[in-house]
């Protein structure tokens, strides 16, 4: 629950620092994500009590999901009335969820079937905003950078994965021979999918050399193109500034001289 907490806090610091559109959505899915996890956490652990908790948690990880949802939206843009009818549901989930689970609903030995609905109704609706995503930045990483490629697909693989702990843990519900085993099994796989994140946000630079290492061939093999077979200055910055984004894992970059006349740009507006 704490480490969940801490990638939320960095991921909103990250967003507080930058103040870019996309991370903004990020940020508040992971922050969300962190907040229903050290919750959690301090409620089985008696630390925190209320009446309200359950609520609270299950509505903020409803919108967990739609914010990623809303992160891919800024990578691929959606339609307007999928952007629209994916809010109103989530908000529809979340009144359901309150009105489930509203104080005294609750009872240590039974679950009523408006909570089975709610539940079921949460994992599905949560599954579907983050599931598309998941396959589409998997998809748009296939163009990236290998660093950058790399680090999208470790974020889009630790969603997957607490898509797999939701669902398996609500079929578990229903099958008790089952719950034990999957208790025992959920809790080494969530510590898996903080590596996912960790792997996301912050890899280590002896994993970047080592998703670098492929292109860093390609690399040379290019260069030595690229120096033989440029005619001017033009050119060889034109041939030279792909490469320059690919290692760092950047999606723009600019070549210019030492006057400051810029040669070609990638990924940029030229007049800015």
């Amino acid at each position: 629950g704490g480490a969940f907490g801490l990638f939320g806090l960095l991921t909103v610091v990250e967003w507080l620092r930058y103040r870019d559109h996309s991370r903004r959505y990020l940020a508040a899915s992971m922050g969300l994500l962190g907040t229903v996890a050290v919750l959690s956490t301090l409620d089985s652990a008696g630390i925190l009590r209320s009446d309200y908790l359950i609520e609270a948690l299950l509505v903020l990880f409803a919108f967990s999901g739609w914010a990623f949802l809303m992160f891919r939206d800024t990578l691929v843009p959606l339609p307007r009335a999928v952007r629209i009818s994916s809010g109103l549901l989530v908000a529809a989930d979340s009144i359901l969820l309150i009105v489930a689970y509203a104080p005294g609903s609750l009872n240590a030995t039974t679950v009523t079937p408006l909570q089975t609905v709610a539940g079921i109704t949460l994992v599905a609706v949560w599954a579907a905003c983050v599931g598309e995503p998941i396959y589409r930045i998997w998809m748009l990483s296939q163009r990236l950078p290998s660093v950058q490629r790399a680090r999208a697909r470790s974020l889009v693989a630790a969603y997957f994965g607490i898509v797999i702990i939701l669902v398996t843990g609500v079929v578990s519900g229903f099958l008790p021979p089952v719950e034990a085993a999957y208790r025992v099994a959920a809790t080494p796989f969530a510590v898996l999918l903080l590596l996912f994140f960790y792997l996301a946000f912050a890899p280590p630079g002896f994993i970047r050399r080592f998703w670098r290492e492929r292109e860093e061939r390609n690399y040379l093999a290019a260069l030595n193109d690229l120096l033989l077979y440029s005619p001017d200055r033009v050119v060889l910055s034109r041939r030279a500034v792909e490469w320059a984004a690919r290692l760092l894992g950047a999606s723009d970059a600019v070549v210019a001289s030492d006057d400051g006349k810029l040669l070609v740009s990638r990924g940029n507006d030229e007049a800015a």
